[in-house]
């Protein structure tokens, strides 16, 4: 099984109070069976604290399945105090779906290729107490893309043809408000995520002509090199922060942008400094740089000495989450007191999860 941690700030003008309480949730992609009806699911969200969960929504041709299902995961969200949003990335992988009145939910007429539900599930999505909205994941990949990992040459919610950067820029920005309009018409909310963006990949995005809206974000995971002189991407990424309203981010280091040398080290913590109260970075270490815990902790205090606020994205490739190299590292970041992310999938970690009540946790 598959489990994405997540710690999110839910920052949406008009949601209640308690959305921009910290989330700690987890993310069901790549689940071999469903949290909704395994037997440990809600001994598993206890016991780590879990209030958030992001479904990745399997759609059914037969309408009265879907139904019954958005109520029965709204209802077991309501028992164990959970919120929750329905990840619509089916279609980023999948070419075509149709129900069983012959409705395409996927495949637009005018060629655009996305998810949309028909009237009678949104108005059931919309009925929904525990349910915050509607997510359209890797918007930046699908956008980008034309939709190829699907194996399609298709625009995603707008197509770009004939429009300049700017233009597209409105164009998109329309599309967006239009898809939340609808939404909005049952009480919902539409959520947009793009996973692991970089800041060359962001510096190619289509932003909007102006940015009039007063709602400032935090943006708590990103990965981007700044290792070298001028402040290595992070000029970048702080010219996209400005354009996108947000407020405050947090970088991620792994594998790719860890520092090969002293010199670079150093480089690093000159290049956060100069944007102090704006950009925070999280640090890492390799399960096999060290052969202790005090080792570790010896580590993990220069590194919070000098700026880091956190630990990640750990990955321990090739490691079980619980094995032994990692729990060390675990319990190095607890003593120093440093928070964790880490990342798991079926390629590099995620084979066990072990907890106190339930033991290994597969579904």
């Amino acid at each position: 099984m598959l489990i994405l941690l997540l710690l999110s700030r839910i920052v949406v003008p008009g949601l209640a109070d308690d959305a921009a309480r910290i989330r700690w949730g987890v993310d069901d992609a790549g689940t071999t069976g469903r949290l909704l009806t395994h037997p440990k699911s809600r001994e598993l969200f206890r016991e780590f604290g879990f209030n958030f969960w992001v479904m990745h929504y399997a759609s059914r041709p037969e309408i009265e399945q879907n139904l019954n299902y958005i109520r029965s995961v709204d209802t077991w969200c309501q028992e164990a105090n959970v919120r929750w949003v329905a990840n619509l990335e089916g279609p980023n992988f999948i070419k075509e779906f149709t129900d069983e009145e012959g409705r395409s939910w996927y495949n637009r007429p005018d060629g655009r290729h996305f998810h949309l539900f028909p009237d009678e599930l949104l108005e059931a999505f919309g009925k929904s107490k525990q349910l915050w909205g509607l997510m359209y994941d890797e918007a930046a990949h699908m956008q980008n893309c034309r939709n190829k990992i699907a194996g399609l040459d298709a625009p995603w919610i707008f197509d770009p043809e004939g429009h300049t950067l700017e233009s597209a820029a409105e164009g998109f920005t329309e599309a967006v408000r239009e898809i939340e309009r609808l939404h909005a018409r049952y009480g919902m909310l539409s959520v947009s995520v793009s996973e692991a963006v970089s800041a060359e990949s962001t510096a190619k995005l289509p932003q909007a002509a102006d940015a009039t809206n007063q709602t400032r974000y935090i943006d708590i995971h990103f990965h981007a090199d700044a290792r070298s002189e001028n402040g290595g991407e992070l000029p970048k990424v702080a010219a996209w922060m400005k354009t996108n309203n947000v407020k405050q981010l947090i970088i991620m280091q792994y594998e790719r942008t860890l520092p090969r040398n002293e010199e670079e080290e150093r480089q690093i913590i000159k290049n956060f400094a100069a944007y102090k109260g704006t950009l925070y970075r999280f640090c890492v270490l390799m399960p096999e740089d060290v052969s202790s815990k005090a080792e570790a902790v010896e580590w993990l205090e220069k590194e919070k000495e000098s700026g880091a606020i956190g630990f990640g994205e750990h990955y321990g490739k090739g490691l079980n989450f619980d094995d032994p190299a990692n729990m060390r590292l675990y319990a190095a970041c607890a003593e120093v007191g440093l928070p964790v992310l880490f990342h798991m999938d079926g390629n590099r970690q995620g084979k066990a999860l072990q907890t106190e009540c339930c033991g290994p946790f597969q579904a």
